[in-house]
């Protein structure tokens, strides 16, 4: 599908990300989308992300940087085996460069360094309907289905709204605010993975490296452990605040099944409404995929399902072993599964 890295045109020739490149890639992301990118988010993102890093770049006659398809990969599970999980995003090609086949060029070399020698791999995207009609005629994306936005009020799943016994459970819960993910966060993973066809693996490097280690936002990211023996019981992270959105945004979670599960649930989630009231914000919202286990979850405790203007996508090259409809099936995901949360 792809052609070297090494071939050229008279235009401008594609190879991997090399040390130096930063320079060129954020004056190339500024011009393109018309924002700044700092170099510590750029450190962060790709050169210190644990599961390493896929980035081919196109080069003009110059030595600028003209183009860039990147992804972000990540160790991940399908059907109970391991399996790379990889976001793709922060293509760019340089405007007057953009009928050249720049994009495509990029793609295929792309496709034949990171993407066809792994074919039990995923590299998916959460796009815009004209942005994935693109990457569907250039490199075989293929729709899953659209990404749900689930919504509740602030205070809708109050202490007012509960009975005695739901009372009762929560006061053996207690949560804490913790800066980087706890020891235990492992086997917390190992407890909740099982109810995933495919996921991220959500251990605490991952955590650690896509919350607590990213420089330019703070979450908040939340420990519920039982009182009396303090054994760890779930994790949230919340986002106070997204964009130009007045949400409290449910970025992620990890609630495997337990006697205190669902006071679990709801101490989280009323220390996310704490969150999001002390930021005058009056929603808190989370993503859900159409088969995820944990919709019941969250629908217990006042979330309703709302139209977002995403849809998922995954590359689909044939390949044998691709996982795509294990993905359609169960695939696990939550906002921060992309990077714009």
């Amino acid at each position: 599908m792809a052609k070297s890295a090494d071939q050229s045109d008279p235009v401008f020739s594609v190879r991997e990300m090399q040390p130096g490149d930063e320079t060129g890639i954020l004056d190339l992301f500024g011009r393109t989308f018309g924002a700044e990118r700092s170099s510590e988010h750029w450190r962060w993102k790709f050169l210190s992300n644990p599961a390493g890093r896929e980035v081919v770049v196109a080069v003009d006659r110059d030595g600028r940087i003209v183009g860039q398809f990147a992804s972000l990969p990540n160790r991940g599970r399908v059907d109970g085996r391991e399996a790379p999980i990889s976001q793709l995003l922060d293509h760019m090609v340089d405007a007057p460069l953009r009928r050249h086949g720049v994009y495509a060029a990029m793609a295929r070399v792309f496709h034949e360094r990171f993407v066809a020698p792994t074919p039990r791999g995923t590299w998916y995207g959460f796009n815009l309907e004209e942005i994935h009609r693109i990457q569907h005629d250039l490199y075989d994306m293929r729709p899953l289905a659209p990404v749900e936005a689930w919504s509740r009020p602030v205070g809708a799943g109050s202490e007012d709204a509960r009975g005695p016994g739901a009372r009762l459970a929560d006061s053996l819960v207690r949560v804490d605010r913790v800066g980087r993910l706890p020891g235990d966060t492992d086997a917390l993973w190992a407890r909740a993975r099982t109810r995933y066809g495919a996921a991220i693996e959500r251990d605490a490097r991952y955590l650690d490296w896509r919350y607590a280690d990213r420089p330019d936002v703070e979450y908040a990211v939340l420990a519920a452990r039982r009182r009396a023996t303090g054994r760890l019981l779930a994790l949230a992270v919340v986002r106070p605040g997204w964009l130009h959105e007045p949400v409290a945004a449910l970025v992620d979670w990890v609630v495997p099944p337990s006697r205190l599960a669902n006071a679990a649930w709801r101490t989280l989630l009323a220390r996310a409404d704490g969150i999001a009231r002390d930021a005058g914000l009056p929603v808190v919202r989370a993503w859900l995929p159409p088969t995820s286990p944990d919709r019941d979850a969250l629908s217990r405790r006042g979330f309703v399902r709302g139209a977002s203007p995403f849809l998922t996508s995954a590359w689909d090259d044939g390949a044998t072993g691709r996982p795509v409809d294990a993905l359609r099936r169960g695939w696990h995901y939550t906002m921060g599964d992309t990077d714009i949360f």
